[in-house]
């Protein structure tokens, strides 16, 4: 479980930065656009990336994060249709083929063969 996040020198938060404490099970962050939720998000999906931030954790033992954010919908949510949708990764890959492969289909072959 989390004990607290420090967030500093990143996105909206000058070097000064953000303490946030007193988290529980499940934690909901709400706030303006602007307002940093996003990096919070970036921060608990990946801490390597954020080499002024901190993730406390409890025992300090980290546990597996599921991040649900913009970043997470654009690698794993695709579609060109409203409410269809790809799952996944590698659902991701086969779908750009597939949509590859229609971009490269010609009517007028078609139409000879």
């Amino acid at each position: 479980m989390i004990e607290g996040i420090n967030v500093r020198n990143v996105a909206t938060y000058d070097v000064k930065g953000q303490s946030l404490q007193a988290f529980k099970a499940v934690n909901y962050l709400y706030g303006a656009n602007g307002s940093g939720k996003t990096t919070i998000s970036r921060l608990l999906a990946d801490s390597s990336k954020f080499t002024d931030c901190e993730v406390k954790w409890a025992g300090m033992m980290p546990i597996n994060c599921l991040v649900y954010n913009q970043d997470f919908v654009e690698a794993n949510l695709h579609s060109h249709i409203p409410g269809i949708f790809t799952l996944g990764t590698e659902d991701a890959s086969l779908l750009e083929a597939v949509e590859t492969a229609n971009h490269s289909y010609s009517p007028e072959f078609a139409a000879l063969t």
